[in-house]
């Protein structure tokens, strides 16, 4: 008669209002906690993705880098650098620049100028 009792007694504690609400704001604080930790979870492999591209991007820089280090190193890559950045030219060469033409420039070629164009011109003016 006791274990029915006893069991009675629990079925009562499992329908009543406050054990459920119980069960309710457990739920509600298990639930928010696992959304977090999904947060954080999501926020830190994102940041790893990036982390990981800028490794890369890092390590092909020192490539470049240490190849323009070995460069420099020797006489020939030295000389280059030295032409490159001031325009120097060895003994019998000749030194080429070419220039961009500005914004707003006129690639035009104007052809000779006669008397009567001199004349438009100048009514032009006014």
């Amino acid at each position: 008669m006791d274990n029915f009792n006893t069991q009675k007694s629990y079925r009562g504690i499992l329908k009543s209002k406050i054990f459920l609400i119980f069960i309710l704001a457990l739920l509600v604080v298990v639930s928010r906690a696992t959304f977090k930790a999904y947060e954080r979870d999501r926020y830190s492999r994102t940041n790893l993705e990036i982390l990981e591209r800028q490794k890369e991007e890092l390590l092909s820089r020192e490539d470049q880098l240490s190849s323009k280090i070995n460069d420099l190193e020797t006489g020939s890559g030295q000389e280059k650098i030295i032409r490159e950045k001031f325009g120097v030219a060895k003994d019998g060469e000749g030194v080429v620049v070419l220039y961009e033409p500005e914004e707003g420039a006129s690639s035009e070629v104007k052809g000779e100028s006669g008397f009567w164009q001199n004349i438009k011109r100048w009514f032009n003016m006014f």
